[in-house]
């Protein structure tokens, strides 16, 4: 027996949700003095996270400023040794020669000067980096450290891991015989539905639509990539949750439906592939007018 009504033709794929994470690793070494965040709170992209001890950072600050002062005043110096002997050239009482000289102390002076300006400008960056701060938005999981631990810098264990879950991705694959059709779909209507389920296929997490296709086919496997995006609003997915993604591809209307079980498979089969696929209810779905 069959039926005629209208059906969604959906390609259906199991695959895991993914989404943008950051670590938040130290750039400089020293004491870890403050932990500003709770497990598991979300956080906006700037919040402040943990901060470093600063003291060892403001000592060479002060240092580098010191120094630059002192340089400061050597070029000051040599600036007016050099007015004089060009002054004194004048009455034919200082060579050239003294006069070069001269002018050459006061370039490495200029030198010396551009040296403790990076000099001080370092230690700025080396003392901002003490207050480590949330890199994107998104919820922070476990801290790895704690308060009076000693970091380094560019410890991959980090202090914290954030996970950006609003919105989240889901990142799945289609086999390549589909890749046409779901171009094809996806410029004729622009936006392509896509539902989260969970494992059994039996609940519906979240709805989002199709972000983006790869660029190639993996030729091991026949497949491309695709990604979703869901708002995730009520944080129902996780990032590295497994998940069951339908996408919606087309509606048929007045199309012919035949359960699968009702299909006899042979080498006199007149099931012609071309005009008939199966739905997500394993039904076969058919272009033919019901009386072929």
């Amino acid at each position: 027996f069959f039926f005629k009504q209208k059906t969604a033709y959906e390609i259906s794929t199991r695959d895991w949700s993914s989404d943008v994470c950051s670590s938040d690793l130290s750039r400089v070494d020293g004491e870890l003095v403050e932990v500003a965040f709770t497990e598991g709170q979300p956080v906006e992209a700037g919040d402040l996270l943990a901060v470093i001890d600063p003291r060892p950072y403001e000592v060479r600050l002060r240092q580098a400023e010191a120094q630059y002062a002192r340089d400061e005043a050597v070029l000051k110096a040599a600036e007016l040794d050099l007015e004089r002997f060009e002054s004194l050239a004048d009455l034919r009482q200082a060579t050239q020669q003294q006069i070069d000289a001269q002018r050459a102390l006061v370039r490495q002076a200029e030198a010396a000067l551009q040296i403790d300006r990076g000099l001080i400008d370092d230690a700025t960056l080396q003392l901002d980096y003490c207050r480590i701060e949330a890199p994107i938005a998104g919820r922070v999981g476990l801290r790895v450290v704690d308060a009076g631990n000693i970091v380094r810098a560019g410890d991959q264990a980090g202090i914290a891991l954030i996970a950006a879950v609003r919105p989240i991705t889901v990142t799945f694959t289609i086999p390549q015989d589909e890749i046409v059709r779901v171009q094809r779909a996806l410029a004729a209507s622009g936006r392509l539905p896509v539902d989260a389920y969970n494992r059994d296929f039996q609940t519906r997490l979240a709805a989002g639509e199709l972000a983006a296709i790869d660029n190639q086919v993996d030729p091991a496997t026949g497949t491309v990539r695709l990604k979703a995006l869901f708002p995730n609003d009520d944080d129902t997915l996780f990032p590295n949750q497994f998940v069951n993604a339908r996408l919606l591809v087309e509606t048929l209307r007045d199309a012919t439906l035949v359960p699968a079980a009702a299909v006899q498979r042979g080498p006199d089969s007149a099931l012609d592939r071309k005009s008939t696929r199966l739905n997500s209810s394993h039904e076969w779905i058919s272009r033919m007018p019901s009386s072929a």
